[in-house]
């Protein structure tokens, strides 16, 4: 099925909740949703930010507007290291120039027992709500988790050490959401993951590590309830 055809068989799915759909521009669009994990303090989960009004939006942020409605088709969850290791806030030029993992490496998450500490969330679970609907109730995390054969600080065969995770194809560490979930833009939208075991994931790291949720799938401008009572 092409892009047009899944753009217009989640239009008829959800015209019959929200009749704005029907004449909305639809559009390929993401999400990316970022929640630190050095928080200093046991955590039992985190909640991402969904909404462009929420909070304070960081560098590599991508956040859904009020005015829009946002369905997912593809997702993953990533840990994400920006380019610092001390104790103070992150910059924006810190956060920007940091990169997605798809596991805790060692190598990389390398502060006393860092690693083992951030495996927490693959063998945690995910939840959404939408508007006090539960959509999924509990979404094993573990299968965004991928190790690849070449893993940043690990030594190569030509005998010096990689200086990146492999990453293979952009859709790499995601998985196919089915059937799709929509967010709306002045609904109600909880996004969860809940840690296996209440932890203090601080370590040694400062505040450069995040949780990122990378959403795709379809943008519907203007469609949100927002935009109905208008």
């Amino acid at each position: 099925m092409n892009n047009q055809q899944t753009i217009e068989r989640i239009r008829m799915k959800l015209a019959a909740k929200n009749p704005s759909i029907q004449n909305s521009i639809a559009t390929q669009g993401y999400l990316r949703l970022m929640v630190t994990v050095n928080t200093g303090a046991a955590l039992s989960g985190v909640q991402f930010n969904v909404l462009a009004n929420q909070g304070t939006i960081n560098a590599t942020e991508q956040r859904l507007p009020i005015t829009d409605m946002f369905t997912i088709t593809h997702w993953g969850l990533y840990l994400f290291r920006c380019l610092q290791t001390t104790t103070a806030a992150p910059t924006a030029a810190q956060i920007a120039g940091g990169k997605l993992f798809t596991n805790p490496n060692a190598g990389v998450f390398s502060a006393a027992g860092e690693s083992a500490l951030l495996m927490n969330v693959y063998n945690g679970n995910l939840q959404v709500t939408v508007d006090r609907e539960r959509l999924i109730d509990g979404y094993d995390v573990y299968r965004f988790y991928r190790v690849g054969v070449a893993q940043d600080t690990v030594l190569s065969a030509v005998g010096g050490p990689y200086n990146a995770d492999e990453w293979q194809g952009p859709n790499y560490g995601m998985a196919e959401v089915d059937p799709e979930i929509t967010l709306n833009g002045v609904g109600q939208n909880d996004i969860n993951v809940n840690f296996a075991n209440p932890s203090n994931l601080t370590a040694a790291s400062g505040n450069c590590n995040f949780l990122c949720l990378v959403a795709r799938g379809i943008r519907w401008q203007n469609a949100s309830k927002l935009n109905n009572q208008n």
